[in-house]
């Protein structure tokens, strides 16, 4: 009888000890939680290549046990290790030692790059202390164990960032020299050595009066933990800094938690009254506030769902609505809640509820049995619920009351007054009242004073404003608000960043402000002082767009890679807020380079995760009828769209989705309301509405229909992006719907301009038809020959935005067997690598050269050196691949071998994963698609194959006769496994 244990490839799993404790698998889901189960795996994997002996296991795991006792324990243990991980993740028997071909270390990783001199790897990999939050009570010697690494790794890695801040500041990068003493100061805040390094950095860079605020803040954090004095070099330090420059005075937050420091004065005094009754450029852009936000949330903890017995996070805060009675005072009503929430987040170990998440719990009147049935749907041990009462014509008090839900506190009133015209600073200053209530029993450190990036109550009115029709994708009001958020504050970095993510869809009056990275980069600059959920997404962004001044090629990749660990960490820091997973959903999207995008179900969980925690946050609804449509769930894709309106039926900013929503109706109203609309609608309501049925396998083929109307007479032209304006692309969009559903020739002749001259438009190269037509023998082979034929006579258009036409022949020589072009094109990439005018041009170029040494081996009949050419190629060459499919040709070409040698499974995972990066679908996704049903019926999956088989069916109801025989293998393939084809 065969074992029912495991068999595992190589780094199945991955041991994560820094930051917390947990094994996970290859697709990041916990695999490993038991306590006793972890602190084995950490041991064993902390003995390296030596081992751990079983008595020294023992000794630690479990010291007060009998022998006999205690290795049956140990036994136990390796048996259910086994059964979860593989009976191959264990080398030896006395020793132990982990095999880090199955389970990875990230300990190991890290001090692995240390020891390599790779120090930005290396803390990119230290997400927090050793172990940090994970005990074995009933061991003193693990916890003494478990102690002095957690001692010995931190100091390495403060040691690592000492030496990067030296590096920056010896090669005059002041700018990058502040970031990297940042983080030192956020892991060790009484570091003097990091007090001092970060002040002259700052200096150093101009910041003279930032340099004086850091050595204050330092002052007063050293005095009040530890009783003593700043290093007297600092104290001379900063006698300099003020002889230079007296108008340097030092204005920063508030230290909160020692008794003996007091808080800046607020604009009124605090009052015991009852309430009534009744929410990146270089580095040295990246901002002095950014690293250090993303090096705290690295050691953080996630806010913690209610649970049916009413779970109390004695750490998770929620703010209510706050009442308002004046009418002229409403948007506080909701703002507020903006304002504390961004205040509080991240204040010591205070976390608060995502406003959104508030609004949507939040029921019945502004008090406390309210507030308490907050706290239970929402699993919040705090909660903050008040009013706003006008005092007069200019003036304002905010009232509050903390409920303490889990604590001795109980419920606690808090006031405040002063000028309307100063809102954000009294809901700073409301903020820092009810925190320093908190810190009677918690280490609150310092608080960020007007935390939500403005103190401009004209700003701050217009960019709530714009946060309430953002979340309701009302995109040109949302624009105009953000707008006068800027004018009014130009330093206001969240009103660019909500600015830069609303001109990404294109409104009509987009062309009016300006390119969204514009905004980014303006955001970057000013990304201080920030929440850490609102900071890690702008750093997200300032990671891409500080890639674009990276001359270093694997700097450049590493650059844009980086760009998901924020988002990332934002999804695992705030689980409960919709806004970080729609975020990490649109990361994942295809119009992102691969290997950042993924399959459209990863897309698909973000959106639909953040549905759930927020139905009426319509960002998250925008993607997802087409992401339905392209895994066939033509039904929900229906109820999705319907949904979608629903939330406003009159949004000028819905017309592509309510024209696909008719279309998708199949309904005699729904598609003669279909025929009125496409009257009138523009062209870029039309395309729009194309692009999102493009994968809808329909008979009427409707992609097909709307792009052939572009051109009606009467069409309005002059919304939307410049590729859409363009009249000479409107062929090449039809010509690339034609070519999906299998109508070759037709696509040839309706294109036959670009196909024959490119350059009659500058964006011919965002689907261009060309390379898969003549892949599949459509275009003359003499006309493919002289086109791919210019790639070896000139080093022409490799650091062009998209792919020429001419740099993608390698499937096509490949298909002739021309091994003579299949060497020349690879000695010429390869001396363009050599020599690259800039990061994504030497990728792009090493990319299409090792692809091509493969593809020279299989067609020398090598099948075996090819895959293994193939197999080594990295994903991260895939960035300069946008707008192209080299990776998806290389992924097919390597996925067919490895199933014609017998390797189904692992040529399924690859397939499954890359056949998405086909540009956008058409033939070649067909055919991808058709050999994964090849592989499924192969490995005994007749699901999926049969799924796989009916969608090429589907798609090819009436295709060329260059595609017959694929269909009818389809058709036989649907026979076979006695599965009926798509209506």
């Amino acid at each position: 009888m065969p074992s029912s244990r495991q068999t595992h490839t190589r780094n199945s799993f991955r041991l994560l000890a820094l930051g917390g404790a947990a094994l996970v698998d290859s697709t990041g889901a916990v695999v490993a939680e038991q306590r006793r189960r972890l602190a084995l795996l950490v041991l064993v994997a902390s003995g390296r290549d030596r081992g751990v002996s079983r008595d020294k296991l023992i000794a630690w795991l479990s010291p007060e046990s009998a022998t006999d006792s205690a290795r049956h324990a140990l036994h136990q243990l390796l048996y259910y290790l086994r059964h979860q991980v593989g009976d191959e993740a264990f080398l030896g028997t006395d020793p132990l030692r982990l095999n880090r071909e199955v389970v990875a270390f990230d300990v190991a990783e890290f001090e692995a790059a240390l020891d390599a001199g790779a120090l930005e790897d290396a803390v990119a990999l230290y997400r927090g202390p050793f172990l940090d939050g994970f005990h074995l009570g009933e061991s003193a010697e693990f916890e003494e164990w478990a102690a002095g690494e957690r001692t010995r790794l931190a100091a390495r890695h403060a040691d690592a960032l000492a030496r990067l801040a030296d590096a920056a500041a010896a090669r005059g990068d002041h700018a990058a020299a502040c970031v990297w003493w940042r983080r030192l100061a956020a892991v060790d805040p009484l570091s003097g050595h990091a007090a001092l390094g970060l002040v002259r950095s700052l200096a150093a860079s101009g910041d003279r009066a930032g340099a004086i605020r850091h050595a204050r803040t330092h002052e007063r954090l050293v005095r009040a933990e530890i009783g003593g004095e700043p290093e007297p070099e600092l104290a001379a330090l900063v006698v300099e800094l003020q002889r230079v420059d007296r108008r340097a005075e030092p204005r920063e937050v508030d230290a909160i938690a020692p008794p003996a420091v007091e808080p800046a004065p607020a604009p009124g005094p605090a009052t015991t009254t009852p309430l009534p009754r009744r929410r990146l450029l270089a580095a040295g852009l990246l901002g002095a506030g950014v690293m250090v936000v993303l090096a705290a949330a690295l050691g953080g903890r996630s806010i913690g769902r209610p649970a049916a017995d009413d779970a109390r996070d004695a750490d998770l805060l929620a703010v209510a609505p706050f009442e308002v009675l004046d009418p002229s005072l409403q948007l506080w009503r909701e703002g507020m809640g903006d304002l504390l929430s961004r205040t509080l987040d991240g204040a010591g170990p205070i976390r608060t509820v995502p406003p959104t998440v508030v609004l949507r719990r939040w029921s019945g009147r502004i008090d406390r049995p309210s507030a308490d049935e907050l706290g239970r749907g929402t699993g919040a041990g705090l909660v903050v619920y008040g009013a706003v009462i006008p005092r007069g014509r200019d003036s304002v008090t905010l009232r509050a009351e903390l409920l303490d839900r889990v604590g001795s506190l109980g419920r606690t009133e808090i006031e405040v007054s002063g000028e309307a015209a100063r809102m954000g600073e009294l809901a700073d200053s409301l903020g820092v009242r009810v925190l320093r209530v908190l810190s009677a029993g918690r280490t609150i450190g310092s608080v960020r004073r007007t935390s939500i990036g403005s103190k401009s109550v004209l700003a701050l009115k217009a960019f709530l404003q714009g946060e309430q029709f953002y979340r309701r994708g009302l995109w040109d009001s949302a624009l105009t608000r953000y707008d006068r958020a800027i004018a009014a504050d130009s330093t206001f970095a969240l009103a660019m960043v909500r600015m830069a993510l609303v001109l990404g869809w294109n409104p009509p009056t987009a062309e009016a402000y300006g390119s969204p990275d514009e905004y980014g980069q303006r955001a970057a600059l000013h990304n201080h002082g920030l929440p850490e959920r609102d900071s890690l997404l702008i750093v997200a962004d300032s990671f891409r767009l500080a890639a674009e001044g990276i001359t270093d090629p694997e700097a450049w990749a590493r650059m844009w890679l980086r760009a998901l660990t924020p988002v990332e960490e934002a999804v695992r820091r705030y689980p409960e807020d919709p806004m970080v997973w729609y975020e990490l959903g649109e990361w994942r999207m295809n119009h992102e380079p691969w290997p950042i995008a993924g399959p459209p179900s990863v897309s698909l969980e973000a959106f639909t995760r953040a549905i759930a925690l927020d139905p009426g946050f319509a960002p998250s609804y925008e993607h997802l009828p087409d992401l339905l449509l392209s895994l066939g769930r033509v039904e929900d894709a229906r109820h999705a769209a319907a949904t979608y309106l629903a939330l406003d039926p009159t949004s000028p900013n819905r017309s592509d989705i309510r024209l696909a929503a008719l279309l998708l109706d199949p309904s005699d109203s729904g598609r003669a309301a279909a025929e009125g609309m496409l009257d009138t609608a523009s062209v870029f309501t039309i395309w729009l509405a194309a692009l999102r049925l493009a994968a809808w396998p329909d008979t009427a083929e409707t992609a097909i229909r709307l792009m052939r109307r572009l051109g009606d007479p009467g069409r309005n032209a002059v919304e939307g992006p410049p590729w859409v304006r363009d009249s000479a692309m409107w062929p090449q969009y039809l010509a690339s719907e034609l070519q999906a559903r299998g109508h070759l020739r037709e696509a040839f002749a309706a294109d036959e301009r670009l196909l024959l001259e490119p350059s009659a438009s500058p964006w011919s190269g965002f689907l261009d038809p060309f390379p898969t037509l003549s892949l599949l023998g459509v275009v003359p082979d003499s006309l493919a020959r002289a086109t791919y034929g210019r790639a070896l006579a000139s080093d022409s258009g490799w650091s062009d935005t998209f792919t020429p036409r001419h740099l993608r022949g390698l499937p096509w020589w490949l298909s002739r067997g021309d091994t003579a072009a299949l060497a020349q094109f690879g000695a010429r990439a390869a001396r363009v690598a050599r020599a690259p005018a800039n990061p994504r041009m030497a990728l792009r170029a090493r990319l299409l050269g090792e692809t091509s040494v493969a593809f020279l081996d299989l067609a020398r009949g090598d099948s075996l050196a090819a895959i293994r050419k193939l197999s080594a190629i990295p994903d991260t060459l895939c960035l300069a691949d946008w707008y192209t499919t080299d990776c998806f040709h290389l992924n097919l070409t390597l996925a067919r071998l490895l199933a014609a040698r017998g390797e189904h499974r692992r040529a399924g995972e690859r397939l499954e994963r890359w056949r998405w990066s086909a540009g956008g679908g058409g033939p070649m996704f067909v055919l991808a698609t058709l050999e994964l049903g090849r592989i499924a019926e192969r490995l005994g999956d007749t699901a999926k194959a049969g799924e796989s088989y009916a969608f090429v069916r589907a798609m090819w109801r009436r295709p060329d006769p260059e595609l017959a025989p694929y269909v009818a293998e389809a058709r036989d393939g649907l026979a076979r496994l006695g599965v009926s084809e798509r209506p």
